[in-house]
């Protein structure tokens, strides 16, 4: 399984492990050290709740998302790509090369974010910072 790309569907608190989706019928219960966040062509990690701007999209349809930014949701290791919410109601499949990280936000928005994390962000699921009301 060394290298592959698979997607965390939950964690087994009762081995400490993950459980890691490989595709079809294929799963492995995985401790932490052992997984990493897929890399990007650019040199850049995408996870769930990265916050990521759109860009090098040349269809129409495309060039109107360029600079627009969004949350990863997950990244599809069939597709090679990374469903991405823009907006309020758009989410789109993009490859790697058409993200780029923005920066954390600041202040209070960092606080707020860093005391709710969300259910199925790495840190929901290991139980770190506030639990959600």
């Amino acid at each position: 399984l060394n290298g592959r790309i698979g997607v965390v569907t939950k964690f087994v608190e009762s081995t400490g492990r993950y459980e890691v989706n490989f595709g079809r019928e294929q799963i492995a219960l995985l401790r932490a050290d052992r997984l990493r966040r897929p890399v990007a062509a650019s040199g850049a990690a995408f996870g769930p709740d990265d916050r990521v701007e759109v860009v090098g999209l040349e269809s129409e349809a495309g060039r109107a998302m360029n600079g627009l930014s969004g949350f990863v949701l997950r990244y599809i290791p069939e597709k090679d790509r990374y469903e991405v919410k823009v907006g309020l109601e758009k989410v789109a499949l993009l490859k790697a090369s058409n993200l780029r990280k923005c920066p954390e936000p600041s202040g209070e928005a960092a606080a707020q974010k860093a005391e709710k994390p969300k259910a199925f962000s790495l840190a929901g699921l290991l139980g770190l910072g506030k639990a959600a009301a």
